[in-house]
């Protein structure tokens, strides 16, 4: 079974586990996901890796994750930002 530990940050993504007295740390920089599903799928397809496609599963979850979490906090300082109200209409009358 595997054992997901996290550590992330907004510029990268730290994925660690245990699998089957196997300890695995993947580090992603922002932007490089792809480069490391790559990887990791070869890990998998390789019958001589102990990493198997639910341990690849594992890191696609977490990548989406760390995604998603930082998505929403793209999101959230976006509605946090101080509002700027329109300048008043002189031609509109105010009754």
């Amino acid at each position: 079974m595997s054992t997901p530990l996290r550590a992330t940050t907004e510029q990268r993504a730290v994925i660690e586990f245990t699998a089957r007295d196997h300890a695995y740390r993947f580090v992603c920089a922002r932007g490089d996901e792809a480069v490391l599903m790559h990887a990791v799928r070869q890990m998998a397809e390789d019958p001589s890796e102990p990493l198997d496609w639910f341990d690849a599963a594992l890191v696609a979850y977490e990548l989406a994750r760390h995604a998603e979490r930082r998505r929403n906090q793209t999101t959230s300082h976006a509605h946090t930002s101080p509002s700027v109200s329109s300048p008043r209409n002189p031609f509109q009358s105010e009754h």
